[in-house]
């Protein structure tokens, strides 16, 4: 949403610790697809960036 609004979010290093491995549990597939679930699958090659966007690639999210 942030993006969308054009707005800087930066959540804080507790959080994403503690919301990284979360996110890394949801199930990748193809039920992702599905026009009714929450995430999209997940975008690849975002091993090495930084845990916010490593936790947003894994939920289909384009850091």
């Amino acid at each position: 949403m942030a993006v969308s609004l054009n707005v800087p979010f930066h959540p804080g290093d507790a959080l994403v610790a503690a919301a990284l491995p979360i996110a890394l549990a949801v199930p990748d597939g193809d039920q992702r697809l599905s026009p009714t679930f929450p995430f999209r699958p997940a975008i690849p090659g975002f091993t090495d960036a930084s845990p916010f966007d490593r936790l947003l690639a894994a939920l289909g999210r384009n850091p």
